[in-house]
C-alpha cells in the first residue's frame, strides 16, 4: 500500500507539477501574446505615423505645385494687364496728339477766318471808296459842258 500512496503521491505531485507547467506555459504564452499584440500596436502605431508623414509630404507637393501654378498664372495675367495697360497709355498719348492737332487747327482756322473777315472788310471799304471817287468823277465829268 505504500507504493499506492507513493504513487498516489507521484501522481498528485506530477499533476500539481504539470499544472504548474501548463500555467507557466499558459503564463508565457498570454505573456507572449501581450507582447506580440504591443509589437502589432507599435508597429501599426509606426505604419500610420509613417503614412501621414507620408499624407502630409504629398499634401504639401500639393500645395507647393497649386501655389506655383496659381503663382504662374499671377504673373501671366500681370503681364497681360501690363500689355494692355501699355496700349492704353499708348492711345491715350495718341489721342493726346490728335487732340493738340485739332485744337491747333482750330485756332489756326479762327486765325484765317478772322483775317479773312478783316480782308473782307478791307476789300468792302476799298469796293465802297472805288464806287464813292466812280461816282464823284461821274458827277465832275458830267459837270463839264460837253
Amino acid at each position: 500500500m505504500e507504493w499506492m500512496i507513493g504513487s498516489l503521491l507521484g501522481l498528485i505531485i506530477g499533476l500539481a507539477v504539470a499544472m504548474a507547467g501548463v500555467a507557466a506555459a499558459s503564463r508565457k504564452k498570454i505573456r507572449q501574446a501581450k507582447e506580440e499584440a504591443q509589437k502589432i500596436i507599435a508597429d501599426a502605431s509606426r505604419e500610420a505615423d509613417t503614412l501621414k508623414k507620408e499624407k502630409l509630404i504629398e499634401a504639401d507637393e500639393q500645395i507647393f505645385e497649386l501655389k506655383h501654378r496659381a503663382e504662374k498664372e499671377t504673373e501671366a495675367l500681370k503681364i497681360q494687364f501690363r500689355k494692355l495697360q501699355e496700349n492704353l497709355d499708348r492711345r491715350e498719348v495718341d489721342i493726346d496728339r490728335k487732340a493738340d492737332i485739332v485744337e491747333k487747327k482750330e485756332k489756326d482756322l479762327e486765325v484765317w477766318n478772322r483775317k479773312l473777315s478783316e480782308k473782307e472788310a478791307y476789300v468792302s471799304e476799298k469796293s465802297r471808296q472805288v464806287n464813292e471817287l466812280i461816282s464823284e468823277q461821274t458827277r465832275k465829268l458830267e459837270s463839264f459842258p460837253a
